[in-house]
């Protein structure tokens, strides 16, 4: 009898079970070609309720700017770091000190001569050299798993959760070259600060939680929201920095109605973030939180197929930036018709 009652809730099983797998190759002409597999899983547990689960390997080679520019600045000269590009200024494989490192000697009395790079003074014992090779393309492992389900015919939820570990991490790392070079024929002193692009050997981590809900009220009005929460795990040092750029905390929430009244229709909605370390090549800024104000409304006109929509975005706000050096985003406000032959 175990045999019979067995079979059924298998095929049940199965049925319920999707599985999905990719495989996926990429070579670039400054990297190794490598794979990266991909498998994710569906389960339907009930009409309208699945769980998901998914694990991932994924890459980002660094971007032209990491593999190839040269861009002096107060903070250190910004270093496109594949051999290519970097070779010339020999501050890659030993051929520089660790930021720190060379502070402390500075502030023993020592400098470098600009010519020969040979140490003058101050206790020379405390410099370090800063090992940083070429960089190299950025790996992850992702893991996720999520329910999506309508419940009571009413109720849309979407919840998930991820883990995602790095390897090869891509950041920026202060140094200061041993040795002159030249730039475009002109002199590049020893004691040079230079910011290249490197390969973090120690363990980067990121995680979060993210929900978004839907709820249908009477006469056609539906309440939405959201909220991510994400942080992440790394050994930052003042050599070192991550530029993660993520508040840890967001959320949204709006309301709208299709049908209002008639062809009327409307929506408002509200979105907020934390305040979070902005942290780039040119700068670091702690970026303000702020809250956005959006609302719209939208009447059909039926007969020649138009929907026209009147609007405005940060609607009462003061000016807000979402990062170190882009604009500032003031209010916008719109009107707009558009045709549709299948308009009903």
């Amino acid at each position: 009898s175990g045999i019979r009652t067995s079979a059924p809730v298998a095929a049940t099983f199965a049925e319920a079970l999707k599985i999905t797998g990719s495989l996926r190759y990429d070579k670039n002409q400054n990297f190794d070609g490598f794979v990266t597999p991909r498998v994710s899983a569906v389960y339907t547990v009930a009409n309208n309720h699945n769980i998901r689960a998914s694990y991932q390997t994924g890459f980002r080679n660094p971007e032209t700017q990491a593999q190839y520019i040269y861009f002096p600045s107060s903070g250190g000269t910004l270093l496109g770091s594949v051999k290519d590009n970097a070779e010339r200024y020999g501050v890659h494989n030993g051929g520089a000190y660790t930021i720190a490192s060379y502070n402390a000697y500075r502030a023993s009395g020592g400098t470098l001569n600009a010519t020969t790079g040979a140490p003058t003074g101050g206790n020379a014992a405390l410099l370090q050299t800063a090992d940083v090779g070429y960089v190299e393309p950025e790996r992850l492992t992702a893991f996720e798993v999520g329910y999506k389900g309508l419940i009571a015919s009413k109720m849309l939820v979407d919840l998930n959760t991820y883990y995602t570990a790095y390897e090869n991490f891509i950041g920026g790392q202060l140094i200061v070259s041993k040795n002159a070079t030249t730039h475009q024929t002109r002199p590049v002193p020893a004691g040079t600060s230079f910011s290249p692009y490197v390969n973090s050997s120690e363990d980067v981590k990121s995680y979060g939680v993210g929900l978004g809900l839907s709820y249908s009220l009477p006469r056609n009005f539906i309440v939405n929201g959201s909220y991510n929460w994400a942080t992440f795990e790394a050994n930052e040092t003042d050599d070192f920095w991550t530029g993660f750029n993520t508040p840890k905390n967001k959320f949204a929430i709006g309301l709208s109605n299709r049908k209002l009244y008639k062809d009327l229709g409307f929506s408002i909605n509200y979105r907020w973030q934390q305040e979070f370390l902005w942290q780039s090549t040119y700068g670091e800024w702690n970026v303000p939180e702020y809250g956005v104000l959006d609302a719209q409304v939208s009447y059909k006109l039926t007969p020649i197929k138009t929907v026209v929509k009147i609007g405005g975005t940060n609607l009462g706000g003061g000016d807000y930036r979402t990062n170190l050096g882009s604009p500032f985003i003031g209010q916008q406000y719109y009107i707009s018709l558009t045709f549709d032959e299948f308009l009903k």
